[in-house]
């Protein structure tokens, strides 16, 4: 994870700093390695990743448009039966 090497590479660094340790360089030189490996593999699968994310995010909002429209659609037919209903009973009265 690059969290986690990038928090490693923090506190070697720290170390090296406040104590001159020597160990800590070289566990800072092998981070850095790790986040190029990384850093590679991420840029070969970058572009699938945004493709799937854009595609996900496409459904999701074909999802929404769909729902909210059926929700919509309900709450009119709802005032439309309500106007009829209304309309009836003027014209019985007015009959």
């Amino acid at each position: 994870n690059r969290y986690e090497l990038w928090l490693k590479g923090q506190d070697a660094i720290r170390r090296c700093s406040a104590r001159g340790d020597a160990q800590a360089t070289q566990v800072i030189r092998g981070c850095a390695e790790e986040m190029g490996k990384l850093d590679s593999v991420a840029g070969k699968v970058e572009q699938e990743y945004l493709e799937a994310y854009a595609a996900f995010f496409k459904q999701l909002q074909q999802d929404v448009r769909e729902n909210l429209f059926k929700t919509l659609m309900g709450k009119a037919d709802e005032l439309v039966s309500a106007w009829q209903e209304e309309i009836k009973e003027v014209n019985q009265q007015i009959d």
